[in-house]
């Protein structure tokens, strides 16, 4: 219910650039209200913006399709079908765990709303066959609405470092919370660096975290402290993409052994790209990322022993290592790259459009 001209003084870009520089990261269960607002579309608290979107896209050529980067955003799609007269499609990616993580009014509420939005869209694509299969039942939409689309990565920046760390490190790159496996990671790594020929081995945690994270960070640490490993570990910053890189090249391998896996485990390619290998268990993407970009081995489960045992074999075995890096570095260049990422997307497009 704002004037246009409060509308226009909060989207000024001076404004949004001084408040991007305080932004950090949200925590969803304090989101339920707005995403249900976001997921109604013209019938949500948002509906002025919405016009504005229509009118402006409705100003110029008329687009062959739409496609929205979250079915987060599945609320717009309604008025853009019928203004636009084109296809819209959704790209599913991650909002399976963003909306389990509310409290149940609000979970129960989006899901309710995302399947009667998701249902009246052209396609679905989505980043996994796991993912598509966990959405498929959420949804409740049959399984040929939907269209695989593995992730690619701009490898412009990405490379192996110049020359191998000189003690071996043991890496996760997520946000540092239970969800992500990091408890896991830390008991795996206190039952590695007791046995022989580990005693060099380290430990670097980088991720996000929210305030919530804090007290399950600091007991991690005091478990470490505990086991006398704290002088091991390197807890580290990887915000931008450029400290996600240099965090990388630091480590022999890498796992996040997430406890409800994400659909795309980008992680891995980023990991690939810089010459390092993953370890992680048979659930989720993982298996499905490693067939296409093999750069690292699967161990049997989540469990911190078959973890630490899968670490053990890969640091003690300079041999298969090289070969699985070699491997994962030309894998990565030629399945994830920029150029085949946006020819697999165009032809899952094609087929749900036509031409």
């Amino acid at each position: 219910h704002t004037p246009r001209w409060l509308d226009r003084w909060l989207d000024h870009p001076r404004l949004l650039a001084g408040v991007g520089r305080l932004s950090g990261m949200t925590d969803n269960r304090d989101l339920g209200p707005l995403t249900l607002s976001m997921l109604r579309g013209e019938q949500g608290h948002q509906v002025k913006e919405l016009d504005r979107l229509v009118a402006f896209l409705s100003e110029g050529p008329p687009p062959d399709a739409v496609i929205l980067s979250s079915a987060l955003l599945v609320g717009v799609a309604r008025r853009l079908r019928t203004a636009l007269g084109c296809p819209v499609l959704v790209h599913c990616q991650g909002e399976a765990g963003f909306i389990d993580a509310m409290p149940p009014r609000w979970r129960s509420a989006c899901w309710r709303e995302l399947r009667r939005r998701c249902a009246e869209v052209d396609g679905l694509l989505t980043v996994s066959a796991y993912y598509a299969g966990l959405m498929v039942a959420r949804l409740g939409l049959p399984p040929g609405r939907f269209q695989v689309v593995h992730p690619g990565l701009d490898l412009s920046a990405y490379s192996p470092p110049p020359s191998p760390a000189l003690l071996p490190a043991i890496g996760y790159l997520s946000r540092l919370c239970p969800a992500k496996g990091l408890e896991r990671v830390v008991s795996a790594f206190c039952d590695l660096a007791r046995r022989p020929g580990m005693e060099a081995v380290q430990l670097h945690l980088a991720g996000g975290r929210l305030a919530v994270d804090e007290p399950f960070i600091r007991r991690q640490v005091r478990r470490l402290r505990a086991a006398g490993l704290l002088a091991r570990l390197r807890l580290r910053s990887a915000s931008s993409p450029q400290e996600r890189i240099t965090f990388l090249q630091q480590l022999r391998l890498l796992s996040v052994p997430e406890v409800e896996p994400e659909g795309y485990g980008l992680y891995m390619l980023e990991a690939a790209a810089c010459g390092v290998l993953t370890v992680q268990d048979h659930q989720g993407p993982f298996a499905e990322i490693l067939t296409r970009v093999p750069s690292g081995q699967l161990c049997h489960t989540a469990d911190p022993q078959d973890l630490a045992d899968a670490w053990q074999r890969l640091l003690e075995d300079p041999q298969i290592c090289h070969r699985l890096r070699h491997q994962g570095l030309e894998a990565v260049k030629a399945y994830a790259g920029l150029e085949a990422y946006a020819a697999r997307f165009a032809a899952a497009i094609a087929s749900v459009i036509g031409g």
